[in-house]
């Protein structure tokens, strides 16, 4: 889209984006807030549209002009727009929770000198723009042509006959239902050690109450109804802890509010001290820009004096230069002569060592060399060994390992034996605990039966 447009609109519409982009936080405070109060029925894809106008209204207003915002204005929706500028626009939003939201982002008088001041001084005009959308919105009429009016017929329906009465349906017999089978479930290693460990858990505890009552222990209600005091003190002393807490961040934020307050009267001070400094620094200067002055017409004056003697001063400038030049010349030479010798000296040097590699690669070489498997290599280490002795030393080595992985491969079965057998006897005790429960079931339910036949039989009239 950008290609069909020329350049001053592409500039435009770049840095309209960057600032979206850099702007975000304070535009989303003012887009949320009017989606959630004004801005309910909004479409979330217009989000977009209204990010933008927020955007020109609160930073370009002043290089666009009333104009060009207007017709930006006018040539989009006639109702969003004017509800949103109606919203934006609110003298008591910018003063109070707009002022407040941008402010959590930037310093509050730079958010009140740049931004909320600006948009109140345009809020008249702005204004006036929002009566014009309204009174826009309130003449809207559809012009209808007399011509292509549609005249209402009325439709010839036909008579319905009456339904026939539906033939009921035969109820359908439910099918007879198995009996429920009491198929034995196979328990893995894990379920027989996690019940096993649930009924010993419970005996403990079992055994555990049984020996508080032989020694004794009373109703826990007392100790129920401490712990509940307790806990209602905790309570009371959190609350107490956050309201103190509450309080003291009041209190830092009024030390703070005054701390800024003499920030500001000591900037004030300094700002006056320097104003008074750069007063003394611009005296000081005038004086030593006069004295500057001075010097230069006196040297000005020396300087007129010392061509008088210009002649004689560039003839003895001239002798001193010849001999320097003279002596350039010496040094130089004496250098190149040293850099000669040297050069000769390196050659010198390089052709004797060829001479050496030469004669090195002529003398004849050993082609076959003798091994001795039970020597050492002779490199001074303490703990040099032959060949012979390090094939025995692996030898050695494998034979240990080799009996190190037998006696954990019996390690393992005797191990995997003893899990086996525990979980054996895990599972007898969880039968013998199952049949017991089972068994105190059925004795339960054999007492409830007879005390409430019982019961029954005492409840009837003679």
């Amino acid at each position: 889209m950008l290609k069909t447009l020329n350049v001053t609109e592409q500039e435009f519409v770049l840095d309209t984006l960057a600032g979206c982009i850099k702007y975000k936080s304070l535009l989303d405070v003012v887009v949320n807030a009017f989606f959630v109060r004004d801005g309910r029925y909004c479409l979330i894809p217009e989000r977009n549209l209204y990010i933008v106008i927020c955007y020109l209204a609160t930073f370009q207003l002043e290089e666009l002009g009333l104009q060009h915002f207007s017709r930006i204005v006018k040539s989009l929706d006639t109702a969003k727009m004017q509800k949103f500028l109606r919203f934006f626009f609110n003298p008591l939003y910018l003063n109070t929770w707009i002022k407040d939201e941008w402010s959590r982002f930037y310093s509050s008088l730079y958010v009140k000198e740049n931004w909320i001041d600006p948009l109140l001084r345009w809020q008249p005009k702005v204004q006036q723009l929002i009566e014009q959308l309204t009174d826009k919105l309130s003449n809207r009429t559809t012009t209808v042509k007399t011509s292509t009016v549609t005249q209402p017929k009325e439709f010839n329906l036909t008579v319905p006959k009456p339904r026939a009465i539906p033939i009921p349906l035969p109820i359908p017999v439910p099918e007879k239902r198995l009996p429920i089978d009491n198929i034995p479930i196979k328990l893995n290693a894990a379920a027989i050690l996690r019940e096993g460990a649930l009924y010993q858990r419970k005996m403990e505890q079992e055994l555990k109450r049984i020996e508080s009552l032989l020694q004794g222990a009373g109703d826990p209600s007392e100790f129920l109804e401490w712990q509940k005091q307790m806990r209602d003190k905790d309570l009371e002393e959190q609350l107490a802890e956050i309201e103190y807490r509450r309080l003291q961040g009041k209190l830092s934020y009024e030390e703070a509010v005054l701390a800024h307050q003499n920030v500001i009267q000591e900037n004030k001070k300094k700002a006056d001290l320097m104003r008074e400094e750069k007063a003394d620094l611009m005296h000081q200067y005038e004086e030593k820009r006069l004295q500057e002055q001075q010097e230069v017409r006196e040297l000005v004056e020396q300087v007129i004096e010392g061509h008088k003697n210009a002649k004689e001063a560039k003839i003895k400038l001239q002798k001193y230069k010849q001999e320097i030049v003279q002596k350039v010349c010496e040094e130089k030479e004496e250098l190149h002569r040293q850099a000669l010798e040297e050069d000769e000296e390196k050659l010198r040097k390089r052709s004797e060592l060829i001479q050496q590699i030469r004669l090195i690669g002529s003398l004849p070489s050993i082609r076959h060399k003798f091994v001795d498997l039970t020597e050492t290599g002779g490199h001074g280490l303490t703990c040099e060994m032959s060949i012979v002795e390090l094939h025995e030393r692996l030898a050695l080595l494998r034979e240990a390992q080799k009996a190190a992985e037998e006696e954990k491969r019996d390690q393992i079965i005797h191990e995997k034996q003893a899990k086996e057998q525990l979980l054996l006897d895990k599972l007898d005790q969880i039968l013998v605990f199952r049949a017991e429960l089972s068994r105190a079931a059925a004795l339960k339910s054999s007492q409830y039966y007879i005390l409430r036949k019982n019961f029954c039989c005492s409840s009837v009239p003679f």
